[in-house]
């Protein structure tokens, strides 16, 4: 906030914009005593994320959400969008030449929503990717095995696999396909009614 009245009194629109997007992402990440939200809260926080971003990277990175506008009250839990972006940016756009493109979409089949973050960035080697599809299929108490921890994006996407499925229950998390060179997509499963709440 301080940064943002000196930067007005200043007149630098620029840092206006990011001092508030940046206040609006600290204040949804450790002030809101809320672990679950809605999915248009979840889509507000990557929307801040990424124009923080364009100040850097300029028209490099393009974000487009398809959401159906009765999925944007889908309870799930916070802070799951954000860092798949994340992932999406600095592992697979910033290592590519030319533009990025970052796509959320959002469908439902039965009982279950199925959310994915589709990048195509630089993708994932396929050693890797075996290590990470690995760790993503134990069960979240038995941790990733050594090998899936020895990238830091295995441990990003383990870490919010192991949330959904604690708080949702199998066969809920993440799955994760990519080709390398073509990009990567990140499916979310996750249920349409939520889990009751827990006494």
């Amino acid at each position: 906030t301080t940064i943002n009245s000196i930067a007005e009194l200043e007149e630098v629109p620029a840092i206006v914009d990011i001092s508030k997007s940046l206040g609006d992402m600290l204040r949804y990440s450790i002030k809101l005593k809320r672990e679950v939200v809605e999915l248009r809260e979840e889509l507000i926080h990557v929307n801040n994320y990424v124009k923080i971003l364009s100040y850097r990277y300029g028209d490099k990175i393009a974000l487009t959400a398809d959401i159906p506008d009765h999925l944007m009250t889908l309870l799930m839990p916070k802070l799951v969008l954000q860092p798949i972006v994340e992932n999406a940016v600095y592992h697979g756009i910033e290592l590519m030449r030319g533009k990025g493109e970052v796509r959320i979409a959002a469908s439902v089949r039965g009982d279950t929503v199925h959310l994915e973050v589709i990048d195509n960035g630089a993708g994932i080697a396929a050693d890797k990717l075996r290590l990470l599809q690995a760790a993503l299929k134990s069960w979240p108490d038995e941790g990733p095995s050594q090998a899936g921890q020895d990238e830091m994006r295995s441990i990003g996407l383990y870490n919010i696999h192991a949330r959904i499925a604690l708080y949702c229950g199998p066969p809920y998390g993440i799955e994760v396909e990519s080709t390398e060179g073509a990009g990567t997509t990140v499916r979310i499963a996750l249920p349409l009614a939520p889990p009751p709440a827990r006494g």
